[in-house]
C-alpha cells in the first residue's frame, strides 16, 4: 500500500462546466492549456475524463463535490441552459469551492443571471485567463513563483 503524499503535494483538481458545441470547444483546448500552465493541477471535464459505459451522472456529481474550484464556460447559446445552471449550483452549493470563475465567450457579465452573476467573469484574453491561473496558482501549497508562472503562461 502506498502512503499518501503529503498535504503538500495535493494536486488542485479544476472542473470545467461546458454545455454546447463553442462551449465544449473552448473546454477542450482550456483543459490541457491549464494543465501545462500549471502542472500540479488535475483538470476534469467531462467530455474527456468519463470513460465510455460509465454512469455519467454520478461521475459529475463526484467530482462536483471532489473538485477545489471550477471555472464554468458561458456562451450566449448556453447561459440559460439547465445543464449550465445545474453544474454552476454544484459547484457553489456549500461544497467548499475555493474558487469558481465563468469565462464569457461571446456575452457579456450584464446578460448573465443567477447563479452565474454570482462568479467573477472573465473574458478569453490574456489578461483575463492570467488572472485565473495566477488565482488558481494561489490555491497551492507550493505555488508556481511569479516569474516562472509569468515565464510559463506566455510559453504556452
Amino acid at each position: 500500500m502506498t502512503p499518501s503524499a503529503p498535504e503538500h503535494e495535493r494536486e488542485t483538481t479544476i472542473f470545467i462546466s461546458w454545455s454546447g458545441k463553442k462551449s465544449r470547444a473552448f473546454a477542450e483546448v482550456l483543459k490541457p492549456w491549464l494543465e501545462q500552465v500549471l502542472p500540479k493541477t488535475d483538470v476534469w471535464l467531462s467530455s474527456e475524463d468519463i470513460a465510455k459505459g460509465t454512469i455519467w451522472f454520478s461521475k459529475i456529481i463526484d467530482k462536483l463535490k471532489e473538485c477545489s474550484c471550477g471555472v464554468v464556460c458561458i456562451t450566449r447559446d448556453n447561459h440559460l441552459a439547465p445543464w449550465i445552471h445545474f453544474e454552476a449550483g454544484g459547484l457553489i452549493a456549500g461544497l467548499g469551492k475555493s474558487r469558481v470563475a465563468t469565462i464569457l465567450l461571446d456575452i457579456g457579465f450584464g446578460e448573465l443571471q443567477q447563479p452565474l452573476n454570482q462568479f467573477n467573469g472573465t473574458g478569453p484574453d490574456r489578461e483575463g485567463l492570467f488572472d485565473l491561473v495566477k488565482s488558481f496558482n494561489n490555491l497551492s501549497d507550493r505555488p508556481i513563483k511569479p516569474h516562472v508562472l509569468d515565464r510559463t503562461f506566455d510559453k504556452f
